[in-house]
């Protein structure tokens, strides 16, 4: 079914809003525990709003493209979210506070996991993808998204590594960027240890079968049933 299968990336990629969003919620606290002025901070800010607002279009192509998709991509589209997500909570230990050495390691964790996670996102993809039915020019676009988005980590790295700006800032710009993507990555792995099917997904795709027995053979719900 197109639109459960839609529905279920949707409510990933809100997911993935809403961690960004926590993030951002919580800088101003953090900046002020660690003594970092707003004007320092305030790049951050406009990281993680540019970073909510290209979710947030990402989110509105998923929610307009179901046509475009088979009810499998979007179901292989969800196992590798999984497997981006599992790997996010499974995958980093928080570094010791103290330290610029310590802040340096911790940032050095968060992006690690990110890429990891996205290249686990594209094994799966190459395990499920041989003989699960879906069209192969969908398996290259959600290749091409997980390829992209390993891409953009590793350069966001190393401008990081050599920017003139990113090696004046302070250490207390480091620890509160630290904390922000610790936030970001334990909001969006709350999730990650649970049940696949939630009650929400259930539910629709029962709601969906019963509306397509009314289309398909004339019935209500009730008489289905």
């Amino acid at each position: 079914m197109v639109r459960t299968g839609a529905a279920d990336v949707l409510e990933e990629a809100q997911a993935r809003i809403r961690a960004a969003r926590a993030a951002l919620d919580g800088l101003d606290e953090i900046a002020a525990r660690d003594g970092l002025d707003p004007a320092q901070a305030e790049p951050l800010r406009q990281l993680f709003a540019g970073r909510i607002t290209y979710l947030c279009e990402q989110a509105h192509l998923t929610g307009d493209g179901t046509a475009t998709v088979s009810p499998r991509g979007w179901r292989l589209a969800q196992q590798m979210f999984e497997a981006d997500r599992q790997t996010l909570a499974s995958d980093v230990t928080d570094a010791p506070p103290g330290g610029a050495h310590a802040v340096r390691r911790r940032l050095g964790q968060e992006a690690d996991a990110r890429l990891r996670a996205a290249r686990s996102a594209l094994h799966r993809l190459d395990e499920l993808a041989p003989g699960s039915g879906v069209p192969d020019e969908q398996v290259a676009a959600l290749r091409t998204l997980f390829e992209s988005r390993a891409a953009r980590i590793e350069a966001t790295v190393e401008q990081a590594r050599r920017s003139a700006t990113a090696q004046s800032r302070p250490a207390a710009f480091w620890r509160v960027a630290a904390e922000l993507l610790a936030v970001e990555r334990r909001t969006l792995t709350d999730r990650a240890r649970t049940a696949t099917v939630t009650v929400g997904i259930a539910d629709r795709a029962d709601h969906e079968l019963a509306a397509e027995q009314d289309e398909l053979l004339g019935t209500t719900t009730a008489a289905a049933r």
